[in-house]
C-alpha cells in the first residue's frame, strides 16, 4: 500500500444521479486501485455505489466558513439541471474559495467538478442581476 498524499479524490454520482461528491483518497492498493475510508476501514473507491472517477485538488483546503445561504445550479451534457446548496465555502491555501455541498450520506464536495454547466448565486440576488445565461430561479413547486 502506498500512501496517497497529492490531493487524490474519488469522485460520486450523488443519489439523485446527478450531483457529484468526492471523498479522499487515503492511499493506493498494490494493485493501483485506490483506497477510501469506509464504514468498516479502507475500500477500493471502486467498489462503492456511484463511482464515476478520481481527480486531483492541486491547492489544499486549509479553513472553511458557513455557505451563507448561497446556492448553485447545475447541468449535466444531458441537460438535466438540478440545485444544491451550497452548505460551506473551503478556503484553499492560495486565498480562492470553494462552494461545498453535502447528500443524504453527508459526503460533500464541489458541485462545480464535472457538470457542463453551473451557476452560484445567492437567493436574494435581484432581477437586475440575472441574465448571465441562466433564468432566474424558479419558484418552489408543491
Amino acid at each position: 500500500m502506498i500512501p496517497s498524499k497529492d490531493g487524490y479524490f474519488a469522485l460520486y454520482n450523488n443519489s439523485d444521479g446527478h450531483s457529484i461528491r468526492s471523498r479522499p483518497i487515503i492511499a493506493w492498493d498494490d494493485e493501483g486501485d485506490a483506497l477510501v475510508v469506509g464504514s468498516h476501514g479502507l475500500k477500493t473507491a471502486g467498489s462503492i455505489a456511484g463511482f464515476s472517477g478520481i481527480t486531483r485538488h492541486a491547492v489544499p483546503v486549509v479553513a472553511a466558513v458557513p455557505g451563507g445561504g448561497w446556492l448553485v445550479d447545475c447541468a449535466d451534457e444531458d441537460g438535466n439541471s438540478w440545485t444544491d446548496r451550497i452548505v460551506a465555502w473551503g478556503i484553499q491555501a492560495d486565498g480562492t474559495a470553494r462552494p461545498i455541498t453535502t447528500d443524504p450520506d453527508g459526503v460533500t464536495g464541489d458541485p462545480t467538478e464535472s457538470v457542463a454547466k453551473c451557476r452560484i448565486y445567492h437567493p436574494d440576488t435581484s432581477a437586475a442581476d440575472e441574465g448571465r445565461g441562466w433564468p432566474a430561479p424558479a419558484a418552489a413547486s408543491s
